[in-house]
């Protein structure tokens, strides 16, 4: 007899065969989320880089170029060139620009220079400027922690990139470097004959590097070059430390508008304030110039938003505020350290902690100081605000930075200004020891240091040292390496040795 309470044969096979579906529709559905996530993934991974590909066209001398409807035409501040380039081929001419093997960064196409078959021209340089999409984290801090640095002496950093940024303290700071390389026998990527800038305002090419003076692969220390990324990490080792250094903008401008006198080059220089007369109209007098000049001086490139031109920004560009921030950012990705050159000490006293390099290695004599009566002292309010205007990527690159590096202040532990005390009183003791006398140069209104002509041999051979600019450190460098002078690097070491336990000894009593 059949229990009353058992449910019919057919129900329970409906009921089973119900499960069974909605089990198989789960699984379908599942299987269709995870291939969508597959397919987002690689499409995310596919596209992930904006690849934009600007393009040198028939360069000339000294010039800045771009291809319309008209033809090839000169160029500093438009706002509509479908293609631009700076560069300078007094020196390039008779360059031989390799291609360079993909990045190992990104795995994109390296940069690319060929000769023209005529007229000494060069053409078809394509640079491929990879932006991760990354977003970076802007959320600062400012009541954090005193945290303690850690950082290993015995294991300091040797693998340096320093950026060029002109009239921002860069030739200080390459002296430091160049010094530190030297004094430990580290290996430099040195510039070929006639240039010690790498051919600025060219972007860096592996290229422009005098392999004679390499004895591996890849060098220790690139000093000094125009910010070119892709370029740079397929050249220098992988953990290279990139550095660079950025000025207020007014005080900046100032210093490109006197030291390069470009007054005198915009023939504006009889003009009761020339400085001021530039600013009224600025964009007016550097197309004047461009109508009447073949050749553009190479330093009307520091004209507008020179720093920023330096640490790799086009100029069509200048006008575009996402591109800027953008830029930006991505030099934030990719740049380690950005020093402020108002905070020259403490700057310093960070990229020592950063590097794991003694305090001793960072002393300075300022290079290219001009004379007070040389500078424009007195700028008013409303020339700060044209000028601003004027370099607004300057303005806003300025503005970043200068966050990130009291970001970068605020996290140092309690001896960070302790270290700036010492390095100001190690620098004011070797200015002492040092330095003779500062005569100004008529000609540039930049102050030359004159040495003690009878210091001691441990005073004099550091002194000299610390007043090589960049081209004559480059000269002192190929000589070294070509004489190959025996015990030179314990020689040096020695007398740095020296140089701390004197100071030590002293600090003691």
């Amino acid at each position: 007899m059949r229990n009353r309470n058992s449910s019919p044969a057919w129900v329970i096979n409906v009921s089973a065969l119900l499960t069974c579906i909605t089990i198989l529709l789960y699984l379908a559905s599942k299987s269709g989320v995870m291939k969508s996530d597959k397919e987002d993934k690689e499409r995310s991974e596919h596209y992930g880089a904006d690849v934009k590909y600007i393009e040198f066209f028939s360069l000339r001398p000294s010039q800045l170029v771009y291809l319309d409807n008209t033809g090839y035409r000169l160029a500093l501040d438009s706002e509509d060139e479908p293609s631009f380039i700076e560069a300078r081929s007094d020196a390039i001419d008779s360059l031989t620009i390799e291609k360079l093997p993909p990045s190992r960064s990104n795995g994109t196409d390296g940069v690319s220079l060929t000769r023209a078959a005529s007229d000494g021209l060069v053409n078809a340089y394509d640079e491929g400027e990879v932006k991760s999409d990354a977003e970076r984290d802007e959320s600062i801090d400012y009541n954090m922690a005193w945290v303690e640095t850690s950082c290993d002496p015995k294991r300091p950093v040797k693998n340096v990139v320093l950026l060029k940024t002109h009239r921002a303290g860069g030739g200080t700071l390459a002296n430091i470097i160049y010094r530190y390389g030297d004094l430990n026998d580290l290996e430099f990527a040195l510039p070929k004959h006639g240039s010690y800038d790498f051919y600025w305002p060219l972007h860096f090419n592996p290229s422009f590097v005098d392999k004679q003076y390499l004895n591996s692969s890849s060098p220790n220390l690139l000093i000094n070059v125009r910010y070119s990324p892709d370029t740079m990490t397929s050249f220098m080792p992988k953990d290279s430390y990139y550095i660079a250094m950025i000025r207020r903008p007014t005080d900046h401008f100032e210093s490109v508008f006197n030291g390069y006198q470009l007054d005198m080059l915009l023939g504006i220089q009889n003009s009761s304030n020339p400085f001021d007369e530039f600013l009224s109209k600025p964009k007016q007098y550097l197309l004047e110039y461009l109508r009447k000049k073949p050749r553009l001086n190479i330093h009307l490139n520091m004209a507008k938003n020179g720093q920023i031109f330096d640490l790799g920004l086009q100029h069509k560009y200048y006008n575009d505020p996402v591109e800027i921030n953008n830029h930006i950012e991505d030099l934030a990705e990719k740049i380690n350290l950005v020093l402020v050159m108002e905070h020259f000490d403490e700057s310093l006293i960070l990229l020592k902690r950063e590097l794991c390099w003694d305090l001793d290695d960072i002393v300075y004599f300022k290079f290219n100081q001009r004379a007070q009566e040389y500078k424009q002292t007195m700028i008013t309010n409303e020339e700060k605000m044209q000028i601003k205007e004027w370099n607004n990527a300057d303005a806003a690159l300025y503005e970043f930075f200068n966050k990130t590096f009291w970001d970068k202040i605020a996290r140092q532990d309690q001896t960070f200004f302790q270290e700036v005390r010492q390095l100001r009183q190690k620098v004011n003791e070797l200015e002492a020891e040092c330095i003779d006398s500062q005569e100004t140069n008529q000609d540039t209104g930049e102050v030359d240091i004159k040495l003690y002509e009878h210091a001691s041999n441990f005073n004099k051979y550091l002194c000299q040292k610390m007043t090589l600019n960049e081209e004559n450190y480059v000269t002192y460098l190929k000589k070294k390496f070509n004489t190959k002078v025996d015990g030179h690097h314990g020689y040096q070491r020695r007398l740095l040795d020296g140089m701390l336990n004197k100071t030590e000894s002293r600090e003691a009593r």
